[in-house]
């Protein structure tokens, strides 16, 4: 099973878990989510695979997330849509198998994954 990793070339967090997976001999595929738009099928994977909410996704202190989810009552698939217009606003890294999603920012995670 190759894995999935929505992936952020700018950010560190998203290169240390690319080298943990390397490092680990993993099959993966990189997602550069900012160049590839994420779509809602795929937001809907991590949630389900991940047993996360909308809010565990979101990355809180991005400018989009202050202008346009923070403070207003929206639903979850209107912050799906919010995320696909504003990939910023997603948290990174977010690695996938077949039956599993993880927010990769740690080393525990991602050992335990």
């Amino acid at each position: 099973m190759t894995l999935k990793i929505y992936f952020n070339p700018q950010c560190s967090k998203c290169k240390i878990a690319k080298n943990h997976l390397e490092k680990n001999n993993c099959k993966f595929q990189i997602i550069n989510y900012l160049e590839k738009p994420i779509t809602k099928k795929d937001i809907k994977e991590i949630l389900q695979k991940g047993s996360l909410t909308i809010n565990d996704i979101l990355r809180k202190n991005e400018p989009e997330y202050q202008e346009h989810i923070k403070s207003k009552n929206l639903s979850e698939n209107q912050i799906i849509e919010m995320i696909i217009k504003h990939p910023r606003i997603l948290q990174r890294p977010i690695i996938i198998s077949k039956d599993k999603a993880i927010i990769a920012r740690d080393e525990k995670s991602l050992k335990q994954f």
